[in-house]
């Protein structure tokens, strides 16, 4: 039992540190940004995860967790370094990597977490968090990719189609 509580403890400490990292890295990579869709939305996701964040040391605050995990690396060497090296150097594709390495790495997270054994309250909040992280991915890699398609003017992007 005593280890079920660290392996738990763990987890929703590494989480928390990961979501305070990526909230910060959304946020530059917004500043870098032109498109202002994908700027607004980058900017509206650091937002998102620096609340998660906030709810997961709020959590940790109120059962005295206790951070087990000296080594935690900064997400920028687990996530991107490891994918930068690999990128074409075709227009957006280094964006959609970070947004596809970054996405596949949370889900993984919420995942291993959503399997520890969690109060109610606890997993639907963990839940709701990894659907709006999901969620976000979902709307950065859309607008990435219409960032590039002239194809479509912003009139038919948002009109619907019948």
């Amino acid at each position: 039992m005593e280890k079920l509580c660290k392996d738990m403890n763990n987890k929703l400490y590494k989480m928390w540190t990961y979501l305070k990292d990526l909230s910060c890295k959304f946020e530059m990579i917004a500043d870098e940004i032109d498109h202002v869709n994908l700027k607004n939305t980058l900017q509206a996701a650091s937002i998102e995860t620096y609340q998660y964040a906030k709810e997961l040391n709020d959590v940790i605050t109120i059962h005295a967790l206790v951070p087990a995990l000296p080594d935690i690396h900064e997400l920028e060497e687990v996530i991107t370094k490891k994918h930068l090296l690999d990128l074409s150097k075709e227009k957006g594709k280094e964006l959609l990597s970070i947004i596809e390495s970054c996405e596949s790495f949370f889900t993984q997270l919420y995942t291993e977490l959503l399997a520890e054994y969690l109060t109610d309250k606890l997993k639907h909040m963990i839940y709701c968090q990894f659907l709006g992280i999901k969620f976000a991915f979902m709307r950065m890699r859309f607008l990435n990719d219409t960032r590039f398609d002239h194809s479509l003017t912003p009139k038919e992007i948002y009109e619907p189609v019948y």
